[in-house]
């Protein structure tokens, strides 16, 4: 079920409890206008979710919803205030705008040897947690100091020196800037085409990586542009499917992150996001020894203490990877039975905590978990939904997967009408976009065929018998093509010819790659089109 958001009730519910009692504090300090406001918070901070008609039942609110609408903003602002008061959410950052406020007030009153000493204070932070931004502002304060001093000599010198560290910090802003942007528009892409097959949108991926910043690691002359030219590379192997080619770059990104604590305190999301990736990627390569060994670290990692919401996600990954792992190796039944219900329970607490994309993907695995022990009916409960949330000119990728797996329910179910629905619709959406693949072709074609005599099980058979036939050749592929969620089909397509449980087909499958990966790998990057096109640079000693 969809919840309400509501800014306020996610502020209160991001506050840890030592924050929450230190707010009362802070607030019982006003005397009754302050405490006006605590009936309000501890109600919010009560709620599991967000219900505003228990607010307009307080008796300050009763028949008012403009007065809760009032109260409810000031409480945001006074949260705030709060907030920028409390020292231990302090940052080297916010020390710095500090710094840059006091530098301002003392400017303002001409105590300028004061100011200059503190411009010589937040420029050190600066330069120690590369705050590129923050020290070309610093800067400006420099030269304006430098400006009104007394000794010509000085002068000269020292905004000879200042025009040296800005120019120098201008040109590491704008690397950032081209890395950055780089990164994110390739992950617009990811998200606008799910994974890349050929054609215009194969055609951006490989303008981005042409560019010289992209062919030559030593363009990246910080760690923030060398973070973000590792993640260009790793959105494109993660969209044409080589596990093998990102877990290289993934792990190249984790020494880095090890190498420059900073990084791990400027980007903690993208830290925790990164680590989760690389996690993942040892799951998509069969490690498992090597998963649980680096599972601890996520289990284990400090983040930021004013960062809760990023420690719930942890937390939430953690039991996320944990039920992939058993996905992963088929064992459906043990997932069902250990993660399965802790990760919804957290999800249903916490889902106001997660990234769209993550839900879906979230329910999307959740479903064939239960595809995986029969429980279609549980199954449906948890995809079927999804039809009216997602967009697929936004979320191609997943809108494919979730086709998919409503008709291999509707199959096991005997509802060919609903099935022969899904199927066109899938159809209809990747013609008009111009981006149907064969496999999809084969998917949806076989859909199609099986809904006009469902109840004939030797028609069945022999429709699956050549569909699994159509499939077999991607086999070879699967360690390279993007073929989300071509692997889901053929593991169900192999259990309904062979009889057997989907459990026992993914286990197997497992085993075969597990003895012929490098075959695999050597084979598809050969014979795939387009894919060797782009070569990996040479990064250097990083």
């Amino acid at each position: 079920m969809t919840r309400k958001k509501d800014n306020l009730y996610e502020l209160v519910h991001s506050l840890s409890p030592a924050e929450k009692r230190y707010f009362k504090l802070f607030v019982g300090a006003d005397g009754k206008q302050g405490n006006k406001y605590l009936e309000l918070f501890d109600l919010l901070a009560k709620q599991k979710a967000y219900e505003e008609d228990k607010l307009l039942r307080l008796p300050t609110y009763r028949g008012h919803a403009n007065r809760l609408q009032v109260a409810k903003n000031y409480l945001f602002q006074l949260i705030l205030k709060y907030l920028r008061s409390n020292r231990k959410n302090s940052t080297p950052e916010l020390e710095v705008l500090e710094l840059l406020l006091d530098i301002q007030s003392l400017y303002q009153r001409r105590l300028w040897p004061a100011a200059r000493r503190l411009t010589d204070k937040a420029r050190k932070i600066a330069e120690e947690n590369d705050y590129y931004d923050l020290r070309f502002t610093i800067g400006e304060w420099e030269r304006r100091l430098v400006a009104v001093s007394a000794d010509p000599q000085h002068y000269g010198d020292s905004y000879e020196a200042i025009l040296d560290r800005e120019t120098y910090v201008a040109q590491q802003l704008e690397l950032n800037a081209f890395y950055f942007n780089r990164y994110k528009k390739m992950r617009f892409i990811n998200l606008r085409e799910g994974y890349i097959k050929r054609g215009r949108a194969l055609d951006e991926f490989m303008s981005c990586l042409k560019h010289p910043h992209l062919q030559d690691f030593s363009y990246a002359t910080n760690p923030t542009a060398q973070l973000y030219f590792y993640l260009c590379y790793i959105e494109y192997f993660y969209a044409m499917r080589d596990h093998e080619y990102r877990y290289q770059i993934n792990w190249r990104l984790m020494a880095h992150f090890a190498k420059h604590p900073v990084l791990q305190r400027n980007h903690p999301e993208t830290y925790l996001r990164s680590l989760v990736a690389y996690l993942l990627n040892l799951l998509d390569l069969g490690r498992w020894t090597a998963f649980n060994r680096d599972i601890e670290i996520l289990g284990q990692l400090e983040l930021p203490a004013y960062a809760h919401h990023l420690q719930r996600l942890r937390a939430f990954e953690y039991l996320h990877l944990r039920m992939y792992e058993h996905y992963a190796q088929g064992r459906f039944e043990e997932a069902v039975a250990e993660y399965v219900p802790q990760v919804l329970a957290y999800y249903d607490q916490h889902d106001h905590q997660l990234i769209f994309l993550d839900e879906l993907l979230l329910k999307l695995e959740v479903g064939w978990i239960y595809i995986g022990v029969g429980e279609l009916e549980k199954a449906i409960e948890w995809v079927v939904p999804l039809e009216m949330q997602i967009d697929p000119k936004l979320f191609a990728d997943s809108f494919t997967a979730h086709c998919i797996i409503l008709m291999m329910v509707h199959y096991e179910l005997g509802d060919a009408k609903t099935m022969r629905a899904v199927a066109e619709r899938m159809r209809d959406f990747l013609q008009s976009r111009r981006k149907m693949s064969s496999p999809e072709a084969f998917i949806i074609d076989f859909f199609l065929s099986a809904s006009e005599d469902l109840g004939n099980k030797s028609r069945q058979r022999e429709l699956l018998q050549n569909f699994r036939s159509e499939l077999a050749v991607l086999r070879r592929y699967l360690y390279v093509v993007p073929v989300y969620p071509i692997e889901n089909i053929i593991w169900w397509v192999d259990s309904r010819v062979s009889q057997r449980t989907l459990a026992e087909v993914v286990r197997d499958r497992h085993r075969e790659l597990e003895g012929n990966r490098e075959e695999f790998i050597r084979r598809a990057r050969i014979e795939f089109p387009g894919y060797t096109d782009i070569e990996l640079p040479n990064f250097g000693e990083e």
